[in-house]
């Protein structure tokens, strides 16, 4: 899991890539729910299906007044049959 780019502006859009691979193949139909979690500790919660490459982006709007700091991401991706993976990552809004 990875963010567009470390940095971001008040008010820029965050692109979320997760990738979802199973035995070196990539997993389409994977659902994989992130929460990303404000340096105040509130939450939001994205969530998407992987395609046939096995990615999904995920798209946060920041808004002009959201607080500067760290956010912090933590995905799980769940695949048929009752399997699941957890990944996290981090970005700063300054």
């Amino acid at each position: 899991m990875a963010t567009g780019k470390p940095t971001y502006a008040r008010g820029q859009a965050v692109s979320i890539t997760a990738a979802v691979g199973a035995n070196g193949s990539p997993v389409s139909g994977a659902s994989v729910v992130a929460t990303v979690t404000r340096p105040n500790g509130s939450a939001t919660t994205l969530s998407g299906t992987t395609g046939s490459s096995g990615y999904v982006v995920l798209t946060l709007q920041l808004k002009k007044r959201d607080q500067t700091g760290t956010y912090r991401v933590a995905a799980t991706a769940n695949v048929p049959p009752g399997l699941s993976s957890s990944a996290g990552t981090s970005f700063t809004v300054q």
